[in-house]
């Protein structure tokens, strides 16, 4: 198994991790419930990310 990055206090990815946390509402999940819940949440950002990517790179829009 890998050993985990260290991250720092300022580091922006905790601090949407702890937004996003907040925003779930998971206070009464178990641990692997509220784990499961994260995942499924940050894999469908992720992939509402990338959707909507390639629909601007395919209209022909700038990307910068």
């Amino acid at each position: 198994m890998d050993t985990p990055t260290a991250h720092t206090d300022d580091d922006p990815l905790i601090g949407q991790a702890l937004q996003a946390l907040a925003d779930a509402g998971l206070g009464s999940e178990s641990p692997a419930e509220a784990y499961v819940a994260g995942w499924l949440d940050g894999w469908r950002q992720a992939f509402d990310l990338a959707i909507r990517i390639e629909q601007r790179i395919n209209s022909g829009e700038a990307t910068a």
